[in-house]
């Protein structure tokens, strides 16, 4: 410090701090204390507003790690509802229901194939009529399989799901 105007210089003053005289003066541009003036802090304003900042960043850091300690409780709380969902067969599996409809798919796939052989030998179709149907059957299947754009809605069911407590319900 610097005789009797209670000054302290940018030097003394990173000494105490630990932090670079760079970041005292973002500090003090932030409103904690004033500037300094010919490289000098005015002693009581900056130990106070050092004082200041650090509280502040203190109760800032404490208020983030308390708001993300419970969004991970409650994070475990939804996976635990799921899993018990799970459970007791309430809800299932996305990847285990899109394997089972692409079987079932695939099984209806080779049925429809099949049937122009069946109907029109039963019927006694002529090539020409054969022909007709299995085009049918043909255009209908390339018409199934061009692909949908559909909303991915997960998200927002995850959403809702949190906002209304429950679980999504397994289908019959």
């Amino acid at each position: 410090m610097s005789g009797e105007s209670q000054h302290i210089t940018g030097e003394q003053l990173c000494a105490l701090t630990g932090l670079t005289d760079r970041r005292h003066r973002q500090i003090a541009k932030e409103g904690y204390f004033p500037p300094p003036i010919n490289g000098e802090y005015q002693f009581s304003a900056a130990i106070q507003g050092m004082f200041r900042y650090y509280r502040e960043l203190s109760a800032k850091r404490s208020s983030t790690l308390e708001d993300e300690k419970q969004k991970k409780l409650a994070a475990e709380r939804k996976i635990s509802e799921l899993n018990l969902a799970r459970m007791r067969g309430e809800l299932l599996d996305a990847s285990g229901v899109e394997k089972e409809w692409g079987n079932i798919i695939l099984t209806t796939r080779q049925k429809l194939l099949g049937m122009e052989n069946k109907i029109s030998t039963r019927l006694g179709f002529t090539d020409e009529q054969r022909k007709g149907l299995s085009q049918e059957v043909e255009e209908t299947l390339k018409e199934l399989s061009r692909p949908t754009l559909y909303n991915d809605n997960r998200q927002d069911d995850l959403e809702s799901v949190a906002e209304s407590d429950k679980a999504l319900p397994a289908s019959p």
